[in-house]
């Protein structure tokens, strides 16, 4: 497979009132054609590295990787998403 397109799946406002949301530091939505992936709810945004795609995702667009191309989103020193000593949790859709 060359292509890997990643997209959230639960939306914000399903997840409104809940302690998944309460407790939630950073939420990706994967929306954009292309550049910095903005997180909509923390101050973790995603830099684009060797230009992302984008394709059509479960709920709007999905992040679109080309393997060969060595394409990825990063976040150098995320705020709130050091693992060290605590519980924590990361979820995604593959297709």
């Amino acid at each position: 497979m060359s292509h890997l397109p990643i997209t959230g799946v639960v939306s914000q406002s399903a997840a409104s009132g809940s302690d998944l949301y309460n407790n939630l530091t950073s939420y990706w939505s994967l929306d954009e054609t292309s550049g910095t992936r903005t997180d909509s709810h923390g101050s973790n945004d995603l830099t684009d590295t060797n230009t992302v795609g984008y394709a059509t995702g479960v709920v709007s667009n999905a992040a679109d990787y080309v393997a060969a191309n060595s394409e990825y989103l990063v976040k150098a020193n995320p705020t709130g998403l050091n693992g060290g000593d605590r519980d924590w949790a990361f979820a995604t859709w593959l297709n």
